[in-house]
């Protein structure tokens, strides 16, 4: 560890009074820093498919080196309708309500209850939600381009796009600073999006 003093880093020109605020300055910087770190979000990095021939189970990663799993809730049924979620403290599922009807999903993460509905029926593009009281979008920002999507409130996004394009096997996660989107609610969104937008094997 190298010891630095008032002495050796101070430049010339800079007064006692100027180091002091400077000092304080950064205790002030580092400390919000931790209080952002202990209060804020998982953050959420990218998610790939377990395997290069199929779609069916897929590892996300979060935080540092944590990772979880997403994936079809039945695999030996080949049932694509209904999907599981296990992602550190949050547990769930993803069901389309209606046999061959792919316009309403249903998430149950912990305790709470995520509605996905296709804006306009028919239309898989664009997605109204509604979680704790609250309403969200889900759309594609690009006319035709399945491989981005932003899930959207008034002040904060996410986004979810494909690692490289033209291959569904890697998605990446982007998102506004300070995003207050609940986590369950990004992870079902993401869900969604695998489940309506990756080939059936």
């Amino acid at each position: 560890m190298i010891y630095l003093s008032k002495s050796n880093i101070l430049p010339h020109g800079l007064t006692n009074k100027s180091m002091r605020f400077l000092t304080s300055y950064t205790i002030v910087l580092f400390a919000l820093c931790i209080i952002q770190n202990v209060h804020g979000q998982t953050n959420l990095y990218f998610i790939e498919s377990q395997y290069d021939d199929s779609f069916s189970q897929w590892t996300i990663h979060f935080d540092e080196e944590e990772y979880g799993q997403i994936g079809l809730r039945w695999p030996l049924k080949n049932d694509w309708t209904q999907w599981s979620i296990d992602v550190g403290d949050y547990y769930g599922t993803l069901k389309q309500q209606r046999l061959n009807d792919p316009n309403h999903w249903q998430a149950k993460i912990n305790s709470g209850i995520i509605d996905f509905r296709a804006t306009f029926p028919g239309d898989l593009k664009q997605w109204t939600i509604k979680f704790q009281g609250s309403q969200y979008k889900l759309y594609m920002p690009y006319t035709n381009v399945i491989e981005s999507w932003t899930l959207e409130t008034k002040d904060h996004y996410f986004d979810i796009f494909t690692s490289f394009e033209g291959d569904p096997r890697d998605w990446s996660f982007e998102e506004s600073i300070d995003n207050t989107i609940p986590l369950e609610l990004k992870l079902a969104s993401i869900t969604l999006v695998l489940a309506i937008t990756t080939p059936d094997f």
